[in-house]
């Protein structure tokens, strides 16, 4: 059985209501942090990198200004770069991916600490292990920011054994007593921030997916752009709608149509990468993706749903297939906006539906408008077909 899709623009909010609507839900009231569970918020992904960043600079001002001898420092400096480029390009999405970034740099702080003339753990290199350790506390939640405190303590207690010279026990003690205090600090400091942050990050989150509404969608989005045309790189829209989905529970059941959309939530949330996604309104998607053209992001979106993009579920071994309707255009006026390439999408779509043109054979780009899409059929969104007794039983 195969649902295919057609490109009827959904029903959304005209640019000034949607405009309206954003304003409301700022000031409303925001749902409870513990919505977001482990999520990172948009802010305090994009604040990681500099981190990273900051801890290789600093490796490279010492090692410019002590010119230590061999190249385990010079090693540190690249790990350190290679983290912040790593966490520019794939934003943490989850804690344990910013956790897992902090162990790297507190595990590469102490081969620096053991390498020969590096002064140990208690020499100039000691900040590596206190910036890491210290900001990442105020990213991280209590429970990972404790087991990172302890683990650079156990880091800090190693270093001193194995560094040759040892140092004496007033300094480990001095340099201790720093690391076991500090780090707690800036827990506290650190959760009062990211509460209030998560406040409004919640709020601009869709409470079913956990991708972002409407309004998070246009918020944290004209941030990227702005960014973007700031450095000179594309900027895509990427916009995806099911409407088949809506009758799937009455053909199916709700336990399929369930699975489909957690399929569509689960492909969707993982193409990102820099950029953002997601649902603005029932069962329509999208996804902006900074840095990348038309042309790559339709091959993210094939990588992920298939070309064309579609969902499947099996009944009884028999496979049921939901087509996409899919837009992608990019960034090309420099005083163009998200909401207005929005909405020139949907204009397409509504100019396709009230002119009934014939359906092309594939996808089709449109090199001025940078428009990547799959022409549908116009006439049913829902192939007209009798189920089978099985599958009416289902639906049932």
């Amino acid at each position: 059985m195969r649902l295919v899709n057609h490109p009827t623009p959904p029903q959304r909010h005209p640019a000034e209501r949607r405009r309206r609507l954003t304003d409301a839900t700022a000031s409303g009231a925001v749902n409870s942090p513990r919505l977001l569970g482990g999520a990172v918020s948009f802010r305090v992904r994009r604040l990681e990198p500099l981190l990273a960043w900051v801890v290789a600079g600093y490796i490279l001002w010492l090692n410019t200004l002590l010119n230590p001898v061999g190249i385990s420092v010079w090693w540190m400096a690249l790990l350190a770069a290679s983290i912040g480029g790593w966490s520019g390009m794939f934003p943490a999405r989850h804690q344990a991916v910013m956790f897992f970034r902090a162990v790297l740099l507190v595990l590469g702080a102490f081969f620096l600490h053991v390498a020969p003339d590096s002064g140990g753990a208690t020499g100039p290199y000691f900040l590596c292990t206190v910036l890491t350790t210290v900001f990442y506390a105020l990213l991280l939640s209590t429970r990972w920011a404790s087991v990172l405190a302890l683990l650079a303590v156990v880091e800090f207690g190693l270093s001193c054994w194995l560094a040759q010279p040892s140092p004496s026990w007033q300094q480990v003690l001095a340099y201790a007593g720093f690391i076991a205090v500090v780090p707690p600090l800036a827990m506290v400091f650190g959760g009062t921030l990211r509460e209030s942050d998560e406040e409004a990050e919640s709020s601009l989150r869709d409470e079913r997916t956990m991708l972002y509404n409407e309004s998070g969608f246009f918020v944290h989005g004209a941030v990227l752009l702005a960014e973007c045309r700031k450095a000179g790189r594309p900027f895509s829209l990427v916009l995806l709608n099911g409407s088949d989905l809506r009758d799937i529970p009455e053909l199916l059941g709700r336990k399929v149509a369930n699975e489909l959309f957690s399929q569509a939530v689960q492909a969707i949330g993982d193409i990102p990468g820099e950029g953002i996604a997601a649902r603005i309104d029932s069962v329509e998607f999208a996804v902006l993706l900074p840095g990348v053209t038309v042309e790559r992001a339709a091959a993210l979106v094939k990588q992920r749903l298939g070309d064309p993009p579609q969902l499947e579920v099996k009944i009884d071994a028999k496979p049921v297939v939901i087509v996409l309707d899919i837009a992608i255009a990019q960034i090309k006026d420099q005083a163009q906006t998200i909401e207005e390439l929005y909405d020139t999408l949907h204009a397409r779509w509504s100019a396709k539906q009230s002119t009934h043109r014939a359906p092309k054979t594939g996808p089709v780009m449109d090199a001025d408008e940078g428009r990547y899409g799959g022409e549908r059929p116009l006439q049913s969104p829902t192939v007209p077909m009798p189920l089978p007794p099985h599958l009416r039983a289902k639906g049932k």
